[in-house]
C-alpha cells in the first residue's frame, strides 16, 4: 500500500536544511559554508575591483544569503548566532580592506557601510513580515 515511512535527520525544503530539533545547526552550516566560500573567492580579486564592486559582489553573493528566510532564525542560541556575525564581519572587512589584527570597532565599521548586525537584520524582517 503506502511506501515504509523513513527518517531523515535533515530535511531540505526551499533552500532550507531542518533538522528534527529545528536548531538549525544544518541550516547555519550551509549558510556559513557558502558564504566564506564566496568571501574567499571575492578577498583573492579585492585588490582589483573597486570599492563599489566589492560591495555589490558581497550583497549579492553572501548578504543574500544571510538575509534568506532569516526570519526563522530568530531565537537561536547566541553560539549560532556568533557564527552568522562572523561572516558579516568578514565581509565588512573585506570590503573596507581591514587586516584581521587591525584594531577597529565592528560596530563603527557596520555603521559606515550602513549594515545592519545580524540579529537586527533578523528582528527587521520579522516587523516588516508582521506590518
Amino acid at each position: 500500500m503506502w511506501p515504509a515511512r523513513r527518517n531523515f535527520p535533515v530535511i531540505r525544503d526551499l533552500g532550507f536544511s531542518v533538522d528534527t530539533n529545528l536548531t538549525m545547526t544544518s541550516q547555519l552550516a550551509n549558510v556559513c559554508r557558502s558564504a566564506y566560500y564566496h568571501l574567499s573567492r571575492i578577498a583573492q580579486i579585492r585588490d582589483s575591483i573597486s570599492t563599489t564592486v566589492c560591495k555589490s559582489l558581497i550583497h549579492e553573493l553572501v548578504t543574500s544569503r544571510l538575509d534568506y528566510g532569516n526570519a526563522i532564525l530568530y531565537g537561536i542560541s547566541d553560539r549560532h548566532m556568533h557564527r552568522l556575525e562572523m561572516v558579516q564581519r568578514y565581509a565588512a572587512r573585506i570590503v573596507r580592506e581591514i587586516r584581521r589584527g587591525d584594531q577597529q570597532s565592528m560596530t563603527t565599521i557596520l555603521r559606515q557601510l550602513h549594515w545592519l548586525p545580524v540579529r537586527k537584520r533578523i528582528d527587521f524582517k520579522l516587523l516588516v513580515l508582521v506590518h
